[in-house]
C-alpha cells in the first residue's frame, strides 16, 4: 500500500512538472473577430478584404410560411448579391428552389417569402456576395448560409 501511494505521488509530481499552461498574448492581432454571424448568434466571423458584414437568415412559421433574407455591406464598392432558398431531404445534397440576384452600391439586402410544400424537408438560405471593382470585375467572393430548419 505504501508503495502504491509513493508511486502515485511521484506520478502526480511528474504530471505537474510536465504540464504546460499557455496564455494568449493580448497584443497579438488575430485574423478573426467575434461578430454577429448569419443567424444572429455570436460566433467567429472571418475578416474579409473588401466585405464588411454578410448575413443570411431563415425563419419558418408553423403554417409553412418561410421568410429568408440576406444582407451585405462593403464600403466604397459595388456588390452583386445572390440570395437562394435551398431544400434538402438529408442535409448533404442541397437544391436551390428559389433565388434572386441584385447589384447594389456599398450595402443592401433582399428578403423573400414562400409557402413551403411538401413537409419533411430541411431548408436554409444561401447568400453569395461578389465585390466588383470599377470595371465590373470580381475582386472578392464569399458564400454564407443561414441556420438549417426542418419543416
Amino acid at each position: 500500500m505504501k508503495l502504491i501511494r509513493k508511486s502515485l505521488a511521484i506520478m502526480l509530481v511528474g504530471i505537474m512538472l510536465f504540464s504546460v499552461t499557455a496564455y494568449a498574448d493580448e497584443s497579438v492581432k488575430t485574423s478573426a473577430v467575434t461578430d454577429l454571424h448569419m443567424d444572429g448568434n455570436e460566433g467567429i466571423m472571418p475578416i474579409y478584404t473588401y466585405i464588411d458584414v454578410i448575413t443570411a437568415s431563415l425563419s419558418i412559421d408553423e403554417n409553412g410560411r418561410c421568410t429568408f433574407s440576406g444582407t451585405v455591406t462593403a464600403l466604397d464598392y459595388r456588390i452583386k448579391l445572390e440570395l437562394y432558398l435551398q431544400r434538402s431531404w438529408n442535409q448533404i445534397v442541397w437544391d436551390d428552389i428559389m433565388g434572386a440576384i441584385t447589384t447594389v452600391d456599398e450595402s443592401g439586402g433582399m428578403e423573400y417569402h414562400k409557402n413551403l410544400e411538401p413537409e419533411g424537408y430541411y431548408y436554409r438560405a444561401k447568400v453569395i456576395v461578389s465585390v466588383l471593382d470599377g470595371n465590373g470585375n470580381t475582386i472578392e467572393t464569399e458564400t454564407v448560409y443561414s441556420s438549417t430548419e426542418r419543416y
